[in-house]
């Protein structure tokens, strides 16, 4: 990434001669109509954002390239119309490895199912059975409610998926095992001309009574062990993705040497019952990928934002540096907001808070969304300090 001056344009408005484009995600229908009008486009090309952002081509993806340390959860892939009954099919399969690894009363029995065009679990949901909990809970991006059997539990998967889903883009489903794990961190990966660098793992914050990721942040181990693992894999990982992205493009016959965009990979560190669930298999423990998200994420695009205000060059090492002072956006902040408040007055106490904090010790915070009860922000340097004084503010209002 190189930099350069920005400018944003409104709809419909004509594209300057020979602009330079960044896409938030470059599909093929956007590289079509921006080269269309004479512009440069900055981004993975759309054939590899295709292929790459389905989930059902996705799984399909890594299973053929095979690329070392690049790997699903068990799954299956099926119409949408067929999903109560491959949902059940695959529980059964669940339920007997897990009876093979002698851990059938002990690891919870669960499902992941996701939309092939679900992005960041919008448009997915999953299903356990919790030790202490006599039902079945379903959860999907906002709620969770408990269901008596499977079948009521599944019945009610389908209907989601199908309100979740258009059927008539996208009709695969992938059904995936429910891991337990210790964390999900994600990673941003940064092409620039078929180089692959990343800005290490970042963190997830998920909705409270949901699974969908509502803010990201820079990644702070919550253990030891952890720590440890970042320590071991962080490198790792964004290597073998690298491998993973590249060896795409040359399946696809594109030139790995004017390869440029961002990519980012949610990951899923086993917990100690997946961890020994391997093991009694006869398997190395490993880092799976949940999902790839072949855009700007609510982190990167937080972090160029933060690199603009700060004045720091728009580049990779830029957004090292960005990342570096901690970065935490959060798309719904949770504040104590009367409805009927007006966006004006968000915008002056989140301005009044962040001028207060940047004399006192260079904290910021930035107003990502101005929306009424729950803005969307973004915060930097001391994080916890700034989401502090910034409820206290907001609740004053």
């Amino acid at each position: 990434m190189t930099h350069a001056a920005i400018g944003l344009l409104t709809p419909n408005e004509p594209l300057p001669p020979k602009s330079l484009v960044v896409p938030y995600i470059n599909t093929l229908a956007t590289q079509t109509t921006l080269e269309s009008q004479g512009a440069r486009v900055w981004g993975l090309p759309g054939v590899i954002t295709e292929n790459l952002k389905n989930k059902a081509d996705f799984h399909l993806l890594v299973q053929e390239l095979d690329i070392k340390g690049v790997c699903v959860p068990e799954h299956v892939i099926c119409d949408i119309d067929n999903l109560p009954a491959s949902a059940a099919d695959f529980l059964v399969s669940v339920q007997q490895i897990y009876t093979h690894a002698g851990m059938q009363n002990r690891y919870p029995l669960g499902l992941m199912i996701r939309g092939g065009e679900s992005d960041g679990n919008y448009g997915g949901c999953s299903l356990r059975r919790l030790s202490h909990k006599p039902g079945i809970f379903f959860t999907d991006d906002e709620d969770s409610s408990e269901f008596p059997d499977w079948d009521f539990a599944i019945a009610r998967a389908h209907q989601y998926i199908q309100q979740a889903t258009d059927a008539n883009k996208e009709r695969r489903v992938v059904i995936s095992r429910f891991l337990h794990l210790a964390d999900s961190p994600g990673i941003s990966l940064i092409i620039e001309n078929g180089r692959v660098d990343h800005l290490g793992w970042n963190g997830q914050v998920t909705a409270a009574d949901g699974t969908a990721c509502i803010g990201t942040g820079s990644y702070h181990p919550q253990s030891a062990e952890l720590s440890n693992t970042q320590a071991r894999h962080e490198a790792e990982t964004a290597q073998d993705l690298g491998s993973f992205v590249l060896t795409l493009a040359d399946k696809l016959g594109l030139n790995r040497a004017q390869l440029c965009g961002l990519v980012n990979f949610d990951l899923m560190i086993p917990g100690a019952l997946e961890v020994e669930f391997q093991k009694r298999l006869g398997k190395p423990p490993q880092i799976t990928i949940a999902e790839c998200n072949p855009r700007w994420t609510n982190y990167t695009d937080a972090l160029a934002m933060v690199a603009r205000v700060l004045s720091i060059n728009l580049n990779t090492q830029g957004l090292k540096e960005t990342r570096d002072r901690g970065v935490l956006t959060a798309d719904k902040f949770s504040a104590s907001i009367r409805p009927e408040v007006p966006v004006e007055s968000i915008r002056e106490a989140v301005y009044q808070t962040d001028q207060r904090l940047n004399h006192t010790d260079g904290s910021r915070v930035i107003l990502r969304m101005a929306t009424t009860p729950h803005p969307g922000i973004i915060t930097v340097g001391n994080t916890d300090l700034v989401q502090t004084e910034l409820r206290q503010a907001l609740s004053q209002l």
